[in-house]
C-alpha cells in the first residue's frame, strides 16, 4: 500500500435480516464524505445495541456529534439519496459474488 502497489476498496453490504444495517451503511457513507467512514464504521459496531431497532435517523446524527462531523452536511447527506444510492451499488456489486461479510477479495492486474 506504502509504494502504491496496492489499492484497499472498503465496499458495504448492509444484510438484510438486521433491520437497520441500510442506515447505518447510509450513515457511515454520509460519514466518508467527511473523511471519517472508519471512525463511524467502528461507532456503530461499538453502539450496535443503540441504534439496532431505531425507528429514527436520529440515534446517526448523534453518532455524528460524536465524531465532530458537521451535522448540516451530515443531515443533509442522510436525507438524500447519494450515499444511500452508493451503498445499493455495493449491494448490486455484490450480488452473486459475496454473500458473507467480511469478505476479501484480490484482484491481480485488474
Amino acid at each position: 500500500i506504502d509504494k502504491g502497489d496496492l489499492l484497499w476498496v472498503a465496499k458495504t453490504l448492509p444484510l438484510s435480516e438486521h433491520t437497520n444495517a441500510l442506515s447505518s451503511a447510509t450513515a457511515a457513507e454520509c460519514a466518508s464524505e467527511q473523511g471519517q467512514y472508519w471512525e463511524m464504521h467502528d461507532l456503530l459496531f461499538q453502539t450496535q445495541d443503540e441504534w439496532a431497532e431505531s425507528s429514527d435517523d436520529s440515534v446517526f446524527i448523534t453518532l455524528a456529534d460524536q465524531l465532530e462531523l458537521e451535522i448540516s452536511a451530515f443531515t443533509t447527506c442522510l436525507n438524500s439519496r447519494k450515499a444511500l444510492e452508493r451503498v445499493i451499488q455495493d449491494m448490486y456489486d455484490a450480488q452473486g459474488f459475496i454473500s458473507r461479510t467480511p469478505t476479501f477479495v484480490i484482484i491481480v492486474n485488474g
